[in-house]
């Protein structure tokens, strides 16, 4: 019933997102491990194989150009604004964002209601130690050396090249072209064919953040339908490719090794001495790692105290925000790499980096791998 200040029933929050996109899993992650109920908000699928992220429609809710544009929540906040203020909605376009929003607003003692009797628990880290740790994670993840979405178009030689280009990455790069040049062609100033419905206005903060990402997408473009080696800019993608692949995700890999070392110590494996550390470097942009080994004994004292301390997520055995943003990034380098959800199939993206997965990067793998969240959100395997 409506009230003063209160025009009617609060409507649901939207969630635009694409089954297949990574971070929408980790938002789809979050919801079944927190518990929330299926009627709980609207889905809105955005089909961004098609490159429907890039239509105007769209980028009006969501116009940041980061990767594909999914996930982005809408929530309703009527129940905060008054009748004066326009505006009802925010668009939460930011996963860690959408990720700490969904933890806040389902706890075991909200007083939101909901038609979940399903447990909420807490994703957060508790201390200010393992909060650290998380964000040393989600930063990672999130780096600019690690976009999932260039990740996906990396190509080492002329032959991966033309092997992505027959498959889902040539699909998805000319289709995203498309659509993002027919937007950024768009002009505001021509007459609508519905005056009562005219078609949405990129602003000028939009333009400047999406042209650059139209011309990254030409320049690959033309890489694919040509993946000559001889070419000097074809040359320098294949070497730029290789880079990633073999320096920055392999450094990433042992960034995320010596943080869930290190969040291993800190919850009672006083036995491990040393630990590694790793930075994106400022001049070249790279993931750069600066490893530490420990000698013999304190390593099979590490696992000892391992044993004690069972559970190879960030925190042990509680799963937390970072393990979400951590996992769906494996999973999908794990996809590139041909690899499975089998507990094996992290193997792959050692393959592909040139190097054995770290023991507890795999130990994360083989913890997640089995949850029922994962089982539900990936029901078709990897991606």
């Amino acid at each position: 019933m409506a009230t003063a200040g209160h025009p009617g029933p609060i409507p649901k929050a939207a969630l635009y997102y694409h089954p297949k996109d990574p971070w929408s899993s980790a938002v789809l992650l979050a919801l079944e491990e927190k518990g929330y109920g299926n009627d709980e908000l609207d889905r809105k699928e955005v089909d961004v194989v098609k490159g429907d992220n890039y239509d105007l429609a769209y980028l009006r809710i969501n116009s940041s150009a980061a990767g594909t544009g999914v996930p982005t929540l809408v929530v309703p906040l009527d129940r905060y604004l008054g009748a004066e203020i326009e505006s009802k909605y925010k668009a939460i376009s930011d996963v860690s964002k959408i990720l700490e929003f969904l933890d806040k607003s389902r706890t075991p003692i909200s007083k939101q209601g909901t038609i979940s009797h399903s447990p909420a628990p807490a994703l957060a880290p508790a201390t200010i130690d393992a909060q650290s740790k998380s964000n040393t994670i989600i930063s990672l993840v999130h780096s600019t050396p690690l976009d999932l979405e260039l990740l996906s178009l990396a190509g080492k030689t002329p032959e991966e090249v033309a092997e992505l280009a027959k498959g889902e990455q040539g699909t998805w790069l000319k289709r995203r072209a498309e659509k993002l040049a027919a937007a950024l062609a768009h002009d505001p100033t021509a007459a609508s064919p519905d005056p009562n419905n005219p078609a949405p206005v990129l602003t000028a903060k939009s333009r400047a953040l999406l042209e650059p990402r139209l011309a990254l997408y030409k320049t690959i473009g033309v890489i694919y339908d040509s993946p000559t080696a001889g070419d000097a800019a074809a040359q320098d993608f294949f070497n730029k490719s290789k880079t990633v692949w073999e320096v920055d995700v392999k450094a990433a890999l042992e960034m995320m090794e010596s943080t869930i070392k290190q969040s291993h110590v800190a919850s009672g494996e006083e036995g491990i001495n040393a630990t590694g550390t790793a930075v994106q470097d400022s001049a070249t942009g790279h993931v750069v790692s600066v490893a530490a080994a420990n000698d013999a004994a304190a390593e099979a004292e590490s696992h000892n105290r391992e044993a004690q301390h069972p559970g190879g997520l960030l925190l042990g055995e509680q799963l937390c925000l970072a393990d979400l943003h951590l996992f769906v990034w494996l999973a999908h380098a794990v996809h590139l790499s041909r690899g499975d959800l089998s507990p094996g199939g992290i193997d792959k993206l050692g393959e592909r980096t040139g190097a054995a997965i770290p023991p507890r990067v795999k130990a994360f793998w083989e913890a997640m791998v089995p949850r029922e969240s994962v089982k539900k959100v990936y029901p078709d395997g990897a991606h």
